[in-house]
């Protein structure tokens, strides 16, 4: 298993498991004491989907478009190539 991480963002807490692209995210839910944060809760956290959903490409940009699931609800987003 990979190592998790608890880091702090600018929009709160959240998990980090791994590094480099292979690394996977989860938000801590800020209701959340942090003695209830234990390694099977985090693991769970992280098994959680993400919340992404595909949801076409824009016909302008040929990009591909996607729901996902932030902290402060869903948004809609382009995914944009890597330079």
């Amino acid at each position: 298993m990979k190592d998790i991480e608890i880091r702090v963002g600018r929009f709160g807490a959240y998990l980090q498991q791994g590094q480099g692209d292979d690394r996977k995210f989860a938000n801590i839910p800020e209701q959340m004491a942090p003695d209830e944060l234990t390694l099977p809760v985090a693991i769970e956290l992280l098994a959680k989907p993400s919340g992404e959903r595909k949801l076409g490409v824009d016909p302008e940009t040929g990009l591909e478009v996607i729901a996902k699931s932030g902290r402060f609800g869903a948004y809609i987003t382009e995914v944009f190539q890597k330079r």
